[in-house]
């Protein structure tokens, strides 16, 4: 029986925990030392240590090695390539910062009443961090994250729930890494980089389905920046009460996570499958009672209570360390849609004072639009404007995982000046496109 065999590999994969990516022998040491070398050929050490290590430290670098080599089946070319896009998709992205730039309260507990999802204040048995979700009882409420508006919001589009699902995600991501696992690491003596996930999806529905299926698109764009940032971390996840309705929308999915990947990845049916998993691999105390455990903390969100305890501390440590002030409020600017007719060009244009740093958005629908970001500034012989490109014309496609940019106004700009979006809609013959766009500012000295 498919369930039986399915269950069996999860227990091996339960028995057989791996609770972080160590060298095996002599030989993988040399193999790290030598991807040292060729790394940092393009990017200082500490660079590197300071960005990809888990949980950060030069100690943890060998293993953070590891884990880029065995994602490229230890191919030193291929896991530079890897290292050198993770890095610029950090830097891109800030996301060496994004622990400093809280999401708004509203926009968190507005995606926690309607996707159920939670930190457990525990470890499994092997001392491994775990995520908690209910897939399935919050799929009848999936559609709310788009339907409506958070409190404090005047607009809000689907462009705007991808923003800040990413956002936060990376958040969660960033303080999953940085913190949950040095606490993991230092509770159990030793390196813990991997963690687990157990997803219940008892409760599904057949209309939440379709809507988990609307948002595929969303999910494959957190997909790649896992695979991308966070290579060789999952330890495990298993799906617990398993419907047959799930299985289209998995199968969308399933098919851009590695194939390493996808053998920690186990279906399992009812309790007769999933319990012995959960009893060999999870200490009752750490297990919510709905899984048979004895925790009775709210650790997993729902629609009536979106402030999980894990999560809660998580949104402190983003405000205590908030990179501007009130930089919060400043993300509840909804992502402005503009209209471009075929073959027509948009301009977008927003002055910025000087000593600023400047972020900007762009996303687009199901299409792809070609464009380009620059800084106008006024130099002090006359008013004189001069321009700085900051992204050179390129396709945006709708596959994109994100479009972020940062720019700060150094001392050489002491006058500001105007970002300037040109959006380019050249190539279509009849169709007119639609672009979401949002740029902020903040003071650098804040």
């Amino acid at each position: 029986d498919k369930d039986k065999k399915m269950s069996k590999k999860a227990l091996q994969n339960v028995e057989q925990a791996s609770v972080s990516t160590v060298a095996k022998d002599e030989e993988e040491k040399k193999l790290a030392a030598d991807f040292l070398k060729e790394i940092e050929k393009y990017h200082k050490k500490e660079s590197i240590v300071n960005s990809l290590t888990i949980p950060r430290g030069e100690k943890y670098l060998e293993s953070t090695l590891l884990r880029f080599l065995r994602a490229r089946n230890n191919k030193i070319p291929k896991a530079l390539k890897m290292v050198n896009e993770a890095m610029a998709f950090r830097k891109k992205h800030d996301v060496d910062n994004i622990l400093k730039k809280p999401m708004p309260k509203a926009a968190i507990d507005h995606l926690n009443r309607s996707f159920y999802h939670g930190y457990l204040s525990g470890y499994d048995s092997f001392g491994r961090p775990v995520l908690g979700l209910r897939g399935g009882a919050c799929s009848p409420h999936l559609a709310k994250m788009w339907n409506e508006i958070p409190a404090g919001y005047e607009k809000w589009s689907y462009a705007d729930l991808e923003d800040t699902f990413i956002h936060y995600h990376l958040i969660m991501l960033e303080y999953l890494t940085t913190v949950i696992m040095a606490d993991a690491t230092k509770a159990a003596g030793k390196l813990i980089n991997k963690y687990v996930v157990v997803d219940d999806l008892s409760g599904a529905t057949a209309r939440g389905m379709m809507d988990l299926c609307y948002m595929i698109g969303l999910f494959k764009r957190t997909t790649i920046i896992d695979q991308l940032l966070y290579p060789e971390l999952l330890g495990g996840l298993f799906f617990i009460n398993s419907p047959q309705i799930f299985y289209k929308p998995w199968g969308l999915l399933s098919y851009i996570i590695d194939p390493e990947t996808r053998k920690k990845i186990f279906l399992l049916g009812g309790e007769k499958s999933y319990k012995p998993i959960l009893e060999k691999g999870f200490p009752k105390e750490t297990l919510p009672r709905v899984w048979g455990g004895t925790n009775d903390k709210l650790e997993i969100t729902d629609i009536e209570n979106p402030k999980a305890v894990v999560f809660e501390k998580m949104h402190e440590y983003t405000v205590r360390n908030e990179r501007a002030k009130d930089y919060s409020n400043l993300r509840t600017t909804p992502l402005e849609p503009v209209k471009i007719s075929a073959r027509k060009e948009e301009v977008i244009r927003k002055s910025i004072p000087a000593e600023s740093v400047i972020e900007y958005e762009i996303s687009v629908e199901g299409h792809d639009i070609e464009y380009s970001v620059s800084f106008e500034h006024r130099t002090d012989d006359g008013g004189k404007t001069e321009s700085v490109s900051l992204e050179h014309p390129t396709k945006l496609e709708s596959a994109s995982i994100r479009h972020h940019g940062n720019f700060a106004l150094s001392s050489q700009y002491p006058n500001g000046g105007d970002v300037v979006i040109k959006l380019s809609n050249k190539h279509a013959m009849m169709r007119s496109k639609t672009v979401y766009h949002r740029v902020i500012h903040y003071s650098s000295s804040d």
